[in-house]
């Protein structure tokens, strides 16, 4: 392993232990039995249809990949379906290091240069970024009881201080590395030509990021109603922030046993929001975990399997080309 990537798993390990501690702490005592009476209450029916939403969602993906790619080339998205589920399954069994599967196996897929699939990467993490924001601000709106909460002192202090750090950090990177300005430049003027080259790419492109992420919003939903006693809890309009708490704790994960998104979940399940009991709340937090990111992993590795493909290898080579187009910028 890589030294930058032993430090990174290092960094994750310890913030999600200190996670992981406080939130024991804070909880003192944990009821296992009370656990598994909620777990073995849940309709898995329901938890299997949505899973089929996501499987669907992987699919709008291959979608959207394809708009993307019209500037350059025609391609078909059921031909780029394999390459969704095989690269999530990566990213779901290997961390961050299987994150770049993707854009490698579609880049071989399409003859295309690595280089020119991850632009079409970060346009997609971009797109699915404003997608959430736009989720939250509508709920922010309807529910003025959310909004009143982020706007509470020690609430507000906090993000503002996590914004400032945040900024600062941003400010000194492009300031002190000219290398990165470059990119940077290279990369907005990629993005625009990938997204905007013409209205009606732009408008399918930001329609099927907004309807990915609903149907993400839905299987929420449909998960968390697969509990009997969440049925009369959890709301339509709760959903975008226990879905954007998910979003912002999957940027801290293990491989093959995340921890970021669960544990966020499981935070604001179980705080005065929502005021879940601790065991009904790591309950709902590990199943929508399991639909939302682990469920991929069946089909991927049924996928890999029929087209001969080594994850493991996947990775190393997307990495190695990954590092090969940073060299050349």
């Amino acid at each position: 392993m890589k030294k930058k990537q032993l430090l990174t798993s290092v960094i994750v390990i310890a913030i999600l232990a200190a996670l992981a501690y406080f939130q024991v702490r804070a909880w003192r005592h944990f009821d296992w039995a009370t656990f598994w009476i909620y777990t073995k209450s849940v309709n898995f029916l329901i938890v299997l249809a949505a899973i089929a939403v996501v499987y669907f969602i992987y699919v709008l993906r291959a979608t959207r990949w394809r708009v993307f790619l019209r500037s350059r080339q025609a391609v078909r998205a059921i031909d780029l379906v394999p390459s969704q589920f095989i690269g999530f399954t990566g990213l779901a069994l290997l961390g961050r290091p299987g994150e770049f599967i993707r854009p490698y196996l579609v880049s071989r897929k399409v003859n295309l240069s690595f280089a020119s699939q991850l632009v079409v990467w970060t346009a997609e993490r971009i797109c699915d970024m404003l997608s959430v924001a736009t989720i939250l601000a509508m709920t922010l709106l309807i529910r003025p009881d959310f909004r009143h909460f982020f706007v509470l002192p020690h609430v507000r202090t906090k993000a503002l201080i996590a914004l400032l750090v945040f900024f600062l950090l941003i400010a000194a990177v492009l300031t002190f590395s000219h290398g990165l300005r470059n990119r940077l430049h290279r990369l907005i003027g990629d993005l625009s030509r990938s997204v905007a080259h013409d209205m009606i790419s732009f408008v399918e492109i930001a329609a099927t990021s907004l309807t990915i992420w609903l149907l993400i919003a839905s299987s929420y939903w449909i998960t968390l109603h697969a509990y009997p006693m969440l049925r009369g809890q959890i709301h339509v309009t709760d959903v975008p922030l226990i879905m954007g708490a998910s979003t912002l704790g999957s940027m801290i994960q293990l491989p093959g046993v995340g921890g970021g998104s669960q544990l966020a979940v499981i935070g604001i399940l179980s705080s005065s929001i929502f005021g879940l009991q601790h065991e009904l709340a790591v309950s709902a937090g590990i199943m929508l975990w399991i639909v939302t990111f682990v469920s991929v992993v069946p089909m991927g590795l049924i996928l890999a399997h029929r087209e001969k493909l080594s994850l493991t290898r996947l990775s190393s080579e997307s990495q190695k080309e990954e590092e090969a187009a940073e060299a050349t910028q």
